[in-house]
């Protein structure tokens, strides 16, 4: 039996990201293997990678416990990481490796490339570390390192326009593809046969953001910028968890909005809360194509986000499903929350275009863009 390997630096891009591409293997009949740090418990809690690992059991995959970190200056890490997939790769002769993550990614195809049949390697890039307006210094760290290993890669698979073009002219896989993101479950998400909750103007309006805290997802900004509106019938829910959960809880406190902002943890039921909110608000300063974003306009959400790579393959300038920001500018997020605030005719017609272009963005689609690269290595 042929056997494909996924790889991820942690459980969650696995569970997330990964469930169909599991199945697209199985259904042609290959056997799967699962390597990440299930150990790691930054972004889902234990009992979550517990049930994920049980899931994927019964699924019939096999799971390798490999000591990946996010951190790129644990080297003793790293290379106890490096020899463990090292070691798993002579071992099981996979016909196809398909990495995610930088980390992971990076450890993995170097192992692939010091060996002579390693099998087929796809990368799936979640969003190169080096774009438009990044720092130097990610530019030093990793775009050599990404092209270096891009030798030793037979498919690179990006997410959106802006890696494209530039993994097209820059990257030396023998193959360069785009797959719209990991794909949005528009069966979950609002439905055809679901009604969107009818909320009376005189509601209070509900902002929402999903996301890890960290300092990447910049839910700072959204906390400033709600200090600076001059209307007051709204509330904040931030759903996630992370390394800046108390910060951000005293900042709000600071800034005398912590009535106004709940956080509600790590969630299961997005879909549930999405049905009860009525803007979505997303200020990462990187992504690739971030689903929460996805999930929220498929549910019929009006969006704010940051003008970014990958927001920006999502809100084009048109403004029809939403409204882009600078990148850091309270002053621009605080206007236009306001505007939207008091506009639900516009809110209404805005989370209307995003259902509909969603589908471009469906499981569907993508599923089928994975089962022509599969079919193509396999």
């Amino acid at each position: 039996m042929k056997k494909a390997l996924l790889v991820s630096t942690v459980p969650s891009t696995i569970g997330q990201f990964n469930m169909e591409n599991i199945q697209i293997l199985q259904q042609m009949g290959i056997e799967v293997h699962i390597a990440c740090n299930f150990n790691d418990l930054k972004v889902w809690p234990k009992e979550k990678v517990n049930i994920l690992i049980g899931e994927l059991q019964g699924r019939g995959c096999i799971c390798h416990q490999v000591d990946f970190s996010r951190s790129i200056t644990k080297i003793i890490v790293l290379l106890r990481a490096l020899k463990q997939i090292s070691s798993l790769l002579k071992k099981e002769n996979f016909t196809v490796i398909h990495c995610h993550t930088p980390v992971a990614g990076a450890i993995t195809r170097f192992a692939a490339g010091k060996l002579k049949n390693s099998g087929k390697v796809i990368y799936t890039a979640h969003g190169f570390h080096f774009y438009q307006g990044a720092p130097l210094l990610n530019w030093i760290l990793y775009y050599p390192v990404e092209r270096y290993l891009s030798h030793n890669t037979d498919i690179i698979i990006t997410i959106n326009k802006e890696d494209y073009r530039f993994a097209k002219k820059h990257m030396k896989a023998r193959k360069v593809t785009y797959v719209p993101g990991v794909g949005v479950d528009l069966n979950k998400f609002y439905p055809d046969n679901e009604k969107k909750i009818s909320r009376n103007e005189n509601q209070t309006v509900v902002l929402v953001s999903v996301g890890e805290l960290n300092a990447n997802k910049n839910h700072e900004l959204v906390l400033k910028a709600l200090h600076k509106l001059r209307k007051s019938d709204f509330v904040y829910w931030l759903c996630g968890v992370g390394e800046k959960e108390r910060y951000l809880k005293e900042l709000a406190g600071r800034l005398n909005i912590g009535e106004k902002v709940r956080f509600l943890g790590f969630r299961d039921d997005i879909d549930e809360i999405y049905k009860k909110a009525d803007i979505f608000i997303f200020p990462s300063k990187r992504e690739g194509l971030p689903v929460s974003m996805m999930e929220a306009m498929a549910s019929g959400l009006p969006v704010i986000c940051s003008d970014i790579r990958g927001n920006r393959d999502l809100i084009e300038k048109d403004s029809r499903g939403g409204k882009l920001f600078a990148v850091d500018d309270e002053m621009e997020l605080a206007a236009l929350i306001e505007k939207l605030l008091i506009s639900p005719d516009v809110r209404e017609k805005m989370g209307e275009f995003n259902r509909k272009r969603m589908r471009y963005f469906s499981s569907d689609h993508v599923t089928k863009k994975m089962k022509e690269i599969y079919n193509e290595l396999l």
